[in-house]
């Protein structure tokens, strides 16, 4: 049951019970060496999960895909077993959880199914994002509208990369720069339907990473920093031997993101914030000053920084069990404000914090005077992510059971949540389709 919503309570109890008990249990099960100051699996989040067989099937024939060459024949679960799920990882997750709608190309649905599904999670205090490779919308831009005025929806992760295959764009992209015009229509359909809609979307942008496309990298990223308007997280996923994959073999998250470390021209913290096992999951967060000519790109979390690690740790732990997501902004702040009325130490740790933080940015002073001067001064967040998933062999050895035992990311099967890896890569998937037929 959801606590109390009313500005009052936002004040004096801005921690939920139910999530912070759910946090507890979560950090119980981590193991001992993955409890860190900056571990925000047990602190901040229970985790993120997904749904699977809504819509199995997909219109593309990508030379990287997790499913397998039975899910093109699956027909679409039922509406009630798609709410069974959803349920369920709103057990596992509590309010606020992150579900991902996802499974082969869930915009193939009718747009109905897929409004009621997001309007069903939200109703029951999940918080949606929709996966998709985005050509429905290009082809039909009513079909985004429709659901973006209908459900409520705000979330969106948009797929483009040079691995895809049937884009009616461009059905056998030769490189992921000639991708660029495809990105470049989606980011302003976004834009307009956003202007149109009044509202404010949270974008996301996928990329599966294979040899061919891995020193691309540094042409994807200076296209996502051109776009921080409309995305604020862009997402690299090595390729893993499963499914339809056709390439020999996978790739390291470590070779991935030193390609994201070549072009930010920097060495980058990887972990930032731990999101479960540190072999899972790379992520760096940064802020973006724009105004001047060109942006300054700041990360907030930087390699070997005691200040700034010490600082996210106590974010993690004095704002665990603080829930934002799907909220309107004055119930955020209201929030925020109760979590430093009742912890006052932060009426000094913030204004410490950043006065330190600005004068060891001492060398970037003239750029943000130029920017504040500029009458075009922003300050963009965005997090750059690189997700490994791991193919049979990596799931069994010892170092694969260790992660998916303490997996952030997993879907639900037959009345309990098990890791997304081991869902694809142990045959639990092929299973399902079976269990469909019975």
């Amino acid at each position: 049951m959801a606590p109390k919503s009313t500005p009052w309570h936002w004040l004096i109890s801005p921690w939920y019970a139910e999530r912070l008990s759910l946090l507890t249990a979560r950090w119980q099960n981590l193991k001992d060496s993955l409890r860190q100051p900056n571990q925000s699996i047990g602190r901040q989040t229970v985790g993120c999960a997904a749904t699977h067989g809504i819509h199995e099937a997909c219109n593309f024939g990508c030379t990287a895909c997790y499913l397998g060459k039975q899910a093109n024949h699956q027909p679409p679960l039922a509406q009630s077993e798609v709410k069974d799920q959803l349920d369920r990882i709103r057990e596992a997750l509590g309010e606020g959880g992150n579900v991902q709608i996802t499974s082969g190309e869930v915009t193939l649905l009718p747009v109905e199914h897929l409004i009621d599904y997001c309007r069903y999670a939200k109703s029951i205090g999940l918080s949606p994002m929709v996966m998709t490779h985005g050509d429905t919308f290009q082809q039909n831009p009513d079909y985004l509208k429709r659901l973006l005025r209908e459900s409520g929806l705000r979330k969106l992760s948009i797929h483009v990369d040079s691995t895809q295959r049937g884009r009616q764009a461009m059905p056998k992209p030769s490189s992921e720069k000639a991708l660029h015009p495809v990105r470049d229509a989606l980011a302003n359909l976004f834009r307009s339907v956003q202007k149109e809609q009044a509202i404010r979307l949270k974008l996301a942008h996928t990329l599966t990473i294979d040899p061919q496309n891995l020193d691309q990298i540094k042409d994807v990223i200076p296209w996502f920093l051109t776009n921080l308007d409309i995305f604020r997280l862009i997402s690299f996923q090595p390729v893993a031997q499963t499914g339809r994959t056709r390439s020999a073999g996978g790739l390291s998250s470590q070779v991935v993101w030193e390609r994201i470390e070549s072009a930010f021209q920097r060495s980058l913290e990887p972990h930032a914030i731990l999101f479960g096992h540190p072999d899972c999951t790379r992520l760096g967060l940064f802020a973006a000053i724009l105004g001047a000519k060109k942006p300054l790109i700041l990360e907030a979390v930087r390699k070997s920084n005691i200040m700034d690690k010490a600082f996210v740790a106590a974010v993690l732990r004095d704002f665990g069990g603080v829930v934002i997501n799907e909220r309107p902004l004055s119930e955020i702040l209201l929030k925020c404000l109760g979590v430093l009325v009742q912890r006052p130490a932060w009426l000094g740790r913030i204004p410490l914090y950043f006065l330190r933080r600005s004068l060891q940015e001492y060398r970037n002073w003239g750029h943000v005077f130029k920017a504040l001067f500029s009458f075009q001064f922003r300050i963009r967040l965005f997090a750059v992510v690189v997700h490994d998933f791991m193919d049979e062999a990596t799931l069994l050895s010892e170092k694969g059971q260790e992660r998916s035992a303490n997996c952030a990311f997993q879907v639900p099967h037959q009345g309990e949540m098990v890791s997304m890896c081991r869902f694809n890569a142990s045959g639990l998937r092929t299973e399902s389709y079976a269990a469909r037929q019975v």
